[in-house]
């Protein structure tokens, strides 16, 4: 009888293994969006209330982005952006931000920039985000960005309501590091913390934000 009860845990066990998600490899759109189908988190509603900077995109490859562009430019989500997506994207801009005391620059969208975004004079970042300006202004090298005339810099403020769902809802472990297929190639979450993702229905696809020291999705504060 015991002999029994062991091979049927240790079938259940196989069976269980079987079913178990693999979060080793980088997660398709297909994971993710049956993730979401099985999971059916509640989304949670984000807005941005100050403007943030962005570096005007009129360069058409990697290459010609000012130095300390190439160097922070998806460093934070180890997202490598290339040429044709720059290409794809001229008339946007790279936002740039800081998570705590490192750069954070991403590209955004096309698409996103036109619908959900509006340009502001750069006066407007400093009067109404001192707190962004003093970090990105602070940072050695990223100042030298600001004092170069040559660089086209603005100020950005997103418009619309964002819904987001954490990941950790629909069943990615908050300990491990978690890699994903984003539209512009991949994105990853830390080991030890959680991340959101943004459906961008545009493109038929999720990406991700990862989050502050407040547990917030960066530059983001809840929707009232």
């Amino acid at each position: 009888m015991k002999g029994i009860f062991v091979s049927l845990l240790i079938c259940l066990l196989v069976v269980s293994n079987c079913f178990a998600e693999d979060f080793s490899n980088i997660q398709t759109q297909v994971q993710m969006k049956a993730l979401v189908k099985k999971h059916s988190p509640r989304a949670q509603s984000f807005v941005k209330d100050k403007p943030i900077a962005g570096y005007e995109i009129i360069a058409t490859s990697f290459a010609q982005f000012h130095p300390v562009v190439q160097k922070y430019l998806g460093k934070t989500d180890t997202t490598a952006y290339t040429d044709a997506y720059i290409n794809a994207n001229r008339g946007s801009i790279v936002a740039l931000q800081m998570n705590g005391k490192e750069p954070d620059f991403y590209i955004i969208g096309m698409d996103t920039w036109k619908s959900k975004y509006k340009p502001v004079a750069f006066k407007n970042v400093v009067s109404k985000n001192p707190k962004l300006w003093k970090a990105l202004n602070d940072h050695a090298e990223v100042s030298k960005l600001f004092k170069d005339k040559t660089a086209r810099i603005i100020g950005a403020l997103k418009t619309t309501v964002v819904d987001m769902i954490r990941m950790s809802d629909i069943g990615y472990p908050v300990d491990i590091e978690i890699m994903i297929q984003s539209p512009w190639g991949g994105q990853t979450k830390p080991a030890g913390q959680d991340a959101f993702l943004v459906f961008d229905g545009s493109k038929d696809q999720y990406y991700m934000v990862n989050i502050d020291e407040k547990g917030l999705p960066i530059s983001y504060i809840p929707a009232k």
